[in-house]
């Protein structure tokens, strides 16, 4: 029974560490301005997913578009505003951040996107701020951006 109660103070006081230092650091992100017109390359961690990354942990397909880069943007901020936890932290011609801040314990993840006109493409990346591994989280809600986008478009065209 001690044991336990020593494992469960232990617990609570590394999440509760954990949560300090997000909220030191989590308000900070400069990491997620552009270099060079170019977003940064993903850490070494798999809480990072970026359609430029070579890296196969880390890469995910850009999203396509046909037709102007207006109509593009305005379909994918409404599937992006569809997401409750999303907030627009910078919306430029050709570059946009957005934050996704979860629900229980308030982690921030940056999402980061290029508009490539010439190519048709939107490119992404997403991140955590703080922690090594995300269970994937990034990687679905991109992958549930794409796939909400993509259905706007068919709906247009049937």
């Amino acid at each position: 029974m001690f044991i336990k109660l020593i494992s469960y103070v232990v617990f609570l006081n590394a999440l509760v560490f954990y949560e300090l230092v997000n909220r030191i650091y989590a308000k900070n992100p400069e990491n997620y301005k552009l270099e060079y017109n170019l977003l940064k390359p993903c850490p070494k961690s798999p809480n990072c997913v970026f359609s430029l990354s070579k890296n196969p942990q880390n890469s995910i397909h850009p999203i396509r578009f046909n037709g102007s880069l207006i109509s593009a943007k305005e379909k994918l901020k409404k599937v992006i505003k569809k997401f409750s936890n999303a907030k627009f932290v910078i919306e430029a011609p050709l570059y946009w951040h957005i934050e996704f801040t979860s629900r229980w314990w308030e982690f921030i993840d940056d999402m980061q996107i290029i508009f490539d006109e010439s190519e048709s493409q939107i490119h992404l990346r997403s991140a955590s701020r703080v922690g090594y591994w995300d269970l994937g989280v990034n990687r679905r809600r991109v992958e549930k951006i794409r796939f909400q986008f993509n259905k706007i478009i068919t709906q247009k065209m049937n």
